[in-house]
């Protein structure tokens, strides 16, 4: 089985999901049908995965801190 270079949550192409997530967070995850708190995991496990580069993990943190006000809700506390 191979393995690509950057496979996970946002997909192959990963930067292109990436600008989409950027421009209307809310519809990217109705779209896919993930909840908040499923996106959050699921960029968490993908920062632990050795086989994706590092630069993409800093897109990964800035993403979660850019939209935390979206993903973080009071009631998820």
């Amino acid at each position: 089985m191979v393995v690509k270079l950057n496979k996970s949550l946002l997909g192959e192409d990963w930067l292109q999901s990436f600008c989409i997530f950027r421009l209307s967070p809310k519809t990217f995850l109705d779209k896919r049908k993930l909840s908040r708190d499923a996106f959050c995991l699921d960029v968490l496990k993908d920062l632990y995965l050795d086989h994706v580069e590092n630069q993409y993990k800093i897109h990964l943190l800035l993403l979660l801190q850019e939209h935390s006000s979206l993903l973080i809700t009071e009631y998820n506390l």
